[in-house]
């Protein structure tokens, strides 16, 4: 940790749903990374007025991810956007629920 402190300048928060963006930006683009492998980029994007015009580089890594995590990331850059919305809902482990609440809900 005291080597975080002498080294390390600041650090950039960024939210989930920004790196879920710019995960599937880049696949747009042919390059796969995952969450983690992103996060550079998504800390530059935050600070780009910053870092106009200057020379930068950033490692992306990480080709640890699959088709059903993409999809996820997708879904989470509409959720981000507010192009799309997410409902969890518990049901309790009874005879008919579902039936209970799809029928409850087109009355």
């Amino acid at each position: 940790m005291n080597i975080a402190r002498t080294s390390v300048d600041g650090f950039i928060k960024v939210s989930e749903g920004m790196i879920a963006q710019l995960v599937i930006k880049l696949y747009s683009i042919g390059i796969i990374s995952e969450p983690s492998g992103a996060l550079g980029l998504a800390g530059l994007t935050k600070i780009k007025n910053l870092i106009k015009g200057k020379n930068i580089a950033v490692v992306l890594t990480g080709a640890n991810i699959d088709l059903t995590q993409l999809n996820e990331a997708r879904d989470m850059s509409l959720i981000s956007k507010g192009y799309k919305n997410c409902y969890l809902i518990e049901l309790n482990n009874k005879k008919n629920v579902i039936y209970e609440l799809i029928t409850g809900c087109f009355k």
